[in-house]
């Protein structure tokens, strides 16, 4: 996997397709004091003659820029950069209309968190490889924090160039000249080849909910002594990834074990047992 400067991409990334943007005409004729270009400058991205790539940018007197990836002479895709509005609407070789918006990734938090809590006991029968049956219970608490301005780090694949130098001309105030100039090295750095193909960058963050499960569980005959494990549940709330869950770690709902879900079960029995092969529930005890 290709590794970039973490300081140059660092930011929120919320993607909501679109359906009312038409090509770079209507891009031009959509710019706030004026339709006609202050500034234009061609940056050469790959000299081959067989795939000779420009990147065309546009500087209008309102701050915003369209950025124009042509390869032999075919327009692959434009991409409007309203800088006002930290938002890049962008239209490809097929007619394909997506537009971006992006968010600086939230420091504050709003944390709600609840103190362990007894759920009840998990009776087990489990052996080894001598298969000599033995019996054991699991003491089950957990606790839930929840984080409703947290963030998900959804990792970004980025068509074309056009939309790494739209993303850059949000964070920077640059001419697109010079952003040009800062794509170019960036790709030149990462040894990514220029052209249509995708490539990856990280670290690309959309608000979310962030719900984290811990358990905390306990062999019945040693009660005192706790094994821990956690897990978060990530529900996107960005624009365009609304409803999206995603998990990490072991989380599990606490009320999965009032429904007695055997994954759970597993889970907890590891914990605990973690040199026993075989296992079954034999018993849930529920408060």
């Amino acid at each position: 996997m290709m590794k970039y400067p973490k300081k140059i991409i660092s930011l929120c990334l919320v993607f909501v397709m679109t359906t009312s943007m038409a090509a770079h005409t209507t891009f031009a004729s959509s710019l706030a004091n004026s339709v006609e270009p202050v500034t234009t400058d061609i940056c050469i991205l790959n000299d081959d003659p067989l795939n000779y790539t420009v990147l065309k940018s546009e500087d209008f007197l309102n701050g915003d820029i369209i950025f124009t990836l042509i390869q032999n002479d075919i327009t692959i895709e434009t991409c409007y950069v309203n800088r006002s509005q930290s938002k890049i609407t962008s239209v490809d070789q097929h007619g394909k209309h997506s537009t971006f918006y992006y968010v600086p990734e939230s420091k504050n938090t709003m944390l709600v968190a609840t103190p362990y809590t007894y759920l009840g006991a998990i009776e087990y029968q489990f052996s080894d490889l001598s298969y000599l049956p033995q019996t054991g219970t699991a003491l089950v608490w957990n606790s839930v924090s929840t984080n409703y301005s947290g963030s998900y780090n959804v990792n970004g694949t980025y068509q074309n160039v056009t939309q790494l130098v739209s993303y850059l001309a949000t964070l920077f105030g640059f001419p697109g000249a010079i952003i040009s100039r800062i794509a170019q090295y960036i790709l030149w750095a990462a040894g990514v080849t220029v052209g249509t193909i995708s490539f990856f960058i990280p670290d690309l963050y959309v608000s979310a909910v962030e719900k984290t499960s811990l358990w905390r569980v306990a062999d019945n005959s040693y009660p005192s002594y706790y094994y821990y494990d956690e897990g978060t549940e990530y529900t996107l709330t960005a624009e365009g990834y609304e409803g999206r869950v995603y998990t990490d770690g072991s989380f599990h709902d606490p009320l999965e074990f009032r429904g007695r879900n055997g994954a759970l079960a597993t889970d907890i029995f590891a914990l605990v047992w973690p040199g026993y092969i075989f296992h079954q529930v034999s018993e849930w005890y529920i408060i």
